[in-house]
């Protein structure tokens, strides 16, 4: 599964962005998230202000039609439209998806057919001929590896989404029950004029913040954040970017029988550091300790039950895609036949055989056995 950010207009100044997203499936489905500002916008956005004095700009380049064209789709390629909500900026293009199914809540489907005043801006859009709707009721899997999320406030009926990419782990799309990184605390968080009910507002923020906890969630990309956004853009596509790249709890097992340590080699087709030798270790799973992972990765990577010993110094570590934040156990073995790894005499590691992450605990094990061979 592979997520894409797409950049479909901003507003001016200080270039606050509108988003809408695509993701692909490992099955080869198509789902895009929004549609923008309407086409109309590019040559003749509206005269009246917007939120803070600010003034709609919309690119030829941010049209969606292009967006899509730029990673090799058509309007005729998207299996799936998600609507988050029908506010002129994020469904300004749905006329143009009569291929696609559109999954909306029926809650805000159903307020707009009623005449809420504030959606009636693209009716045009949301209620052309032919369209083709699937509702649904409050939080609901739309395919494995995506949940929507009912997160009303902004408007009722408005969603979010859980995104759960193979490497990259968790991601949330906030939309716009929560737009920048200043509002994510429920109870202090400020109000937009755009935000139609205050305690739904907070109850959503708050429901997001207990799934980023509950869920693991390693990167949240809020809905209309000019901090968090990318101002640079590849092609026009806009993907994970460093300043927002996903910061990952991993939890390590320096597994030691005398003078020797345990390690295991990554698949040579891995996404990241293919063909490295690394420690038994993973990703800490929701409501689990770093030493409970580390003992659970031993388990599942090698096959053997382990004993902690004693926890080592926590190592943060950047690389360019991502942020590692490593727990390291020196452990001992309980039980159990080693599968998919060997046993190395610790004073043969070398640090170029490892992730960078790894150096320092290289120079430690190097120098244990040096000190017991003294």
């Amino acid at each position: 599964m592979r997520l894409y950010l797409f950049q479909l207009g901003s507003l001016q100044p200080p270039g606050i962005p509108v988003p809408g997203y695509l993701i692909q499936t490992g099955d080869g489905r198509n789902v895009l998230v929004d549609t923008g500002f309407p086409h109309a916008f590019i040559a003749n956005p509206p005269d009246r202000p917007g939120p803070q004095n600010t003034r709609i700009q919309v690119l030829e380049e941010d049209y969606v039609v292009n967006r899509l064209a730029q990673i090799g789709l058509t309007v005729n390629d998207i299996d799936i439209l998600v609507s988050t909500h029908f506010d002129p900026d994020h469904a300004g293009n749905h006329a143009l998806f009569g291929n696609a199914e559109i999954v909306v809540q029926r809650a805000h489907y159903e307020a707009a057919k009623a005449g809420h005043e504030r959606l009636q801006r693209t009716r045009d859009q949301w209620d052309a001929t032919g369209l083709r709707y699937r509702f649904v009721d409050g939080d609901t899997q739309l395919l494995p590896g995506i949940e929507l999320i009912e997160t009303s406030g902004h408007v009722i009926g408005h969603q979010s989404l859980l995104v759960r990419l193979p490497h990259t782990g968790p991601v949330l799309l906030a939309i716009d029950a929560i737009m920048n990184s200043q509002m994510t605390d429920a109870d202090t968080r400020t109000l937009t004029p755009a935000d139609e009910d205050e305690a739904q507002t907070r109850a959503s923020t708050r429901k997001l913040a207990e799934l980023v906890a509950r869920e693991g969630v390693t990167l949240s990309i809020y809905g209309h954040d000019p901090k968090q956004w990318p101002t640079q853009a590849l092609a026009g596509v806009l993907r994970l970017n460093p300043f927002m790249k996903p910061r990952l709890q991993i939890a390590l097992a320096l597994i030691i029988r005398g003078d020797e340590v345990l390690v295991q080699r990554r698949a040579s087709d891995a996404d990241h550091l293919p063909d490295v030798w690394e420690f038994p270790g993973g990703k800490i799973e929701p409501n689990e300790t770093p030493e409970q992972a580390a003992i659970r990765e031993a388990r599942e990577e090698v096959g053997l039950e382990i004993e902690i010993v004693r926890a080592l110094e926590v190592i943060e570590w950047d690389y360019p895609e991502r942020t590692v934040v490593l727990h390291p156990f020196e452990a001992r073995v309980v039980s159990g036949e080693v599968v998919g790894a060997k046993w190395i005499l610790k004073r043969e590691l070398k640090t170029d055989d490892f992730p960078g992450a790894n150096r320092n605990l290289i120079e430690m094990l190097n120098g244990s056995d040096e000190d017991s061979s003294s």
